[in-house]
């Protein structure tokens, strides 16, 4: 499958075909359709010059903030995030969320078809899994790398940031304190 071998409609039909967590535009009009628009509030978070830094992005989802930082001129952006194609036994999730988080993660009851649909779409364009990154990388001809990893194992990066975004990833772990020392080995001073 060959994206640029396909109109805009056909593109937006493989866009729309994705779970999106964020609103992310594409250019040509193509656009997710999350349940976040971000680009909202991406201003009001006050981000310095990033011209030329590297930018870590924990948590990243389907990837806008990664994204953004590319556009603002981080040299380097690596975004990381849970494999939340693996078993969702894996995950650390305190009490308050779990149920809801492991309603997220998985298929939920009518969904299957278009679960697998995503998952042949990815294999078609030869994508590791049905993440919907992958396809937002492709279409912004973005450098942004992605690697699957927990909060916990950032210091296994063994590489320091200029920038360490952390998202709303904190309602998400049990370990609060052992997140926040794994953000601080990967933080420039």
């Amino acid at each position: 499958m060959n994206l640029e071998m396909m109109s805009q409609q056909e593109q937006q039909a493989l866009i729309d075909a994705f779970y999106w967590y964020h609103s992310i535009q594409f250019g040509d009009g193509l656009k997710s359709q999350g349940t976040v628009n971000p680009a909202e509030v991406l201003s009001q978070y006050g981000f310095p010059s990033l011209q030329g830094k590297s930018v870590l992005d924990v948590g990243t989802g389907d990837g806008y903030f990664a994204f953004a930082f590319e556009r603002l001129g981080a040299q380097r952006v690596l975004a990381v995030d849970v494999d939340r194609w693996q078993e969702a036994s894996v995950f650390d999730l305190p009490s308050r969320t779990r149920a809801r988080r492991l309603r997220k993660y998985q298929p939920q009851a009518g969904q299957e078809a278009e679960c697998d649909t995503r998952k042949q779409l990815a294999q078609q364009l030869g994508f590791e899994r049905p993440n919907p990154f992958y396809l937002a990388r492709l279409l912004l001809r973005s450098n942004v790398e992605l690697r699957y990893m927990t909060i916990y194992d950032l210091p296994t990066l063994h590489e320091q940031f200029d920038l360490v975004f952390v998202g709303t990833v904190m309602d998400h772990v049990c370990d609060l304190a052992g997140a926040f020392e794994a953000v601080r080995q990967v933080t420039r001073s």
